[in-house]
């Protein structure tokens, strides 16, 4: 018989202090895929109203206390890609227009199959969105599965390019992450080679599956934090840099970055992460889960660089997840 080790990374390391959370009061059991910006002092909030299926937002003066949430786009009756849920938008304020990339979805009936398509829509103040009729990036290719999902945008001045990362895979969770262009935000060509990023089979915490990327730009890199999911369906955020943003992907040595923490609101999982560098701290915030539903949390790392040494040794202390095992820091071995 042979041994296979699972690894179950606890908490935060490469910095990140301890979460804080949930940000919402009682009753708010189904708040995630938070993406938060900055305007004028004031953090605003777009995020998945899971109960509701649609999107809400909130506004804070801290990024912590944040007032009663606002409904800002609702799933569409009667349409056939997001009539029964829109969900995981992605927030771009560019030419004096508020642009929305989001997640639509329809569930398998005796009249439908299952799929997720992302949609775009555009608002002069946040609130009051106009979308476009139909989606303007769909499952095409094998890899793409049934759904594409989880926009993450940003408008590229130097090169006149909005630029997408992307989600793709099986419905309930993304397989991995794929890239994007566009002219204007609505015409998308996809990357050649795609996916950019997939699963990786030495660290447990992601052998299963990656998705939801968030991308920070700094000092000549991209910083691409996301979900790595593994064999048991736990979600933890890593996160790895590109010099172009779409090829030769390096992981931080010590992912994830962030794990659950056991004895808090959040000891099932961590996803859906929406990075700020805000002043001299990086500033994220994620869904934090357990079986009573998801909330939104916040987690900073004191000092704005988000640089890293590839070759530094793993503060984690467990190594790869094959050979002989080296139990390290907060480690959970299984036999199969």
């Amino acid at each position: 018989m042979s041994l296979c080790y699972k690894f179950k990374p606890r908490g935060a390391t490469a910095g990140w202090t301890a979460a804080q959370g949930p940000l919402f009061p009682k009753g708010f059991r189904s708040c995630q895929d938070a993406f938060v910006r900055k305007e004028d002092g004031r953090y605003q909030m777009w995020f998945s109203w899971g109960d509701a299926r649609l999107i809400a937002y909130s506004e804070s003066g801290d990024g912590l206390r944040w007032e009663y949430p606002t409904i800002v786009l609702p799933a569409l009756t009667g349409s056939s890609w997001e009539g029964h849920e829109v969900c995981r938008p992605c927030v771009v304020k560019h030419g004096g227009k508020y642009q929305m990339w989001y997640t639509g979805k329809m569930y398998p009936t005796e009249f439908s199959d299952a799929a997720s398509c992302i949609g775009y829509a555009e608002s002069n103040d946040g609130l009051n969105w106009q979308r476009w009729c139909e989606p303007v990036l769909r499952p095409q290719e094998a890899w793409e599965g049934r759904g594409t999902t989880y926009a993450h945008v940003i408008w590229d001045e130097d090169e006149q390019l909005y630029k997408m990362w992307y989600s793709a895979g099986e419905i309930r969770e993304a397989d991995a992450i794929g890239y994007a262009v566009s002219k204007d935000g609505i015409t998308w060509k996809k990357f050649g080679q795609n996916p950019i990023l997939t699963h990786r089979d030495g660290r447990y915490f992601e052998v299963s599956k990656v998705e939801g990327g968030c991308i920070v730009r700094q000092a000549g890199w991209y910083y691409l934090f996301y979900m790595g999911v593994d064999g048991d369906g736990i979600t933890c955020i890593g996160v790895a840099r590109s010099k172009d943003g779409v090829t030769g992907w390096v992981r931080h040595p010590s992912n994830p970055v962030y794990a659950a923490t056991d004895g808090t609101q959040d000891w099932l999982g961590a996803r859906g992460p929406s990075v700020m560098v805000d002043g001299d701290t990086v500033k994220m915030w994620y869904t934090g889960l357990n079986r009573l539903g998801r909330s939104i949390w916040i987690i900073e790392h004191p000092g704005a660089s988000l640089a890293f040494d590839e070759n530094a040794p793993d503060e984690r202390g467990y190594g790869e997840c094959h050979g002989e095992p080296n139990y390290g820091v907060n480690t959970c071995i299984a036999r199969f």
